[in-house]
Formats: C-alpha cells, structure tokens, sequence
C-alpha cells in the first residue's frame, strides 16, 4: 500500500525534522488558505466543527428548531447553515467548519474503526 510506504518513512524521520517538517507544511497551508479566505476570527467556524463533530456522535437525538421544525442532531449543522442563509450572513465560514469538523469526525471516529485502520490523532501523554 502507498499509504503505508508514505507513512513509514514519516515515522521513520528523526522526531525533531519531523515537527519541523509539519509546522512547515501547515504553515504554508494556512498562508495559502489566507489569500482566498479573508477570515480574521474563526470562532464560527469552530462552533459549527464542535456542532458538526457532536451531530454525528448523537444520530438518533432529537431536535427542535426554534419550536418550528423537528429533526434529528445529524441535520443541526445544516439546519444552522440554512438559517446563516436567513439571515442574510455568508454561509463559506459554516461551511469551512463543517469540513474540518468532517475531517475531524473521520479520523478520529470512522477510519481507526475500519478493517485495518488506525487511530492517526493521537493526544500526548504528559
């Protein structure tokens, strides 16, 4: 597998190169993502991940909007995003955070469980 051939030689990097190497490339990720997205406070969208990431860890809990319209957790994000429309506000900044919160939710949640995956975030011990 490619993956594996990649990530060997990752891990197989000495620790410090290594950090270096990662804080280099998210570095330039976040600079590149500044030019297209002119975002000075990422409050929304962090509210819109944990809402994203908390929908999906509770499919079958029931919600009520605003006593107007019943849902389950799943559809919250999306319901939030249709009322951003509402209200007139731009809706990229929720929709950025439904994307990192669904990159979160897999890599934490779905891919460790799959036949032969892992848990690739790991917190540090102290």
């Amino acid at each position: 597998m490619a993956y594996q051939t990649l990530r060997n030689e990752y891990l197989n990097t000495p620790p410090i190169t290594r950090a270096y190497t990662t804080a280099c490339v998210i570095t330039t990720l976040a600079v590149i993502i500044a030019f297209f997205v002119n975002i000075l406070f990422l409050g929304q969208a962090f509210t819109i991940m944990l809402v994203y990431v908390w929908s999906r860890r509770n499919l079958f809990v029931r919600m009520n909007f605003f006593g107007l319209l019943n849902f389950q957790a799943p559809y919250l994000p999306w319901v939030l995003v249709a009322f951003s429309v509402l209200l007139g506000n731009a809706i990229y900044v929720d929709l950025m955070g439904i994307a990192v919160g669904h990159i979160y939710y897999f890599l934490e949640d779905v891919f460790p469980n799959q036949r032969g995956g892992f848990k690739i975030l790991k917190t540090p011990n102290v």
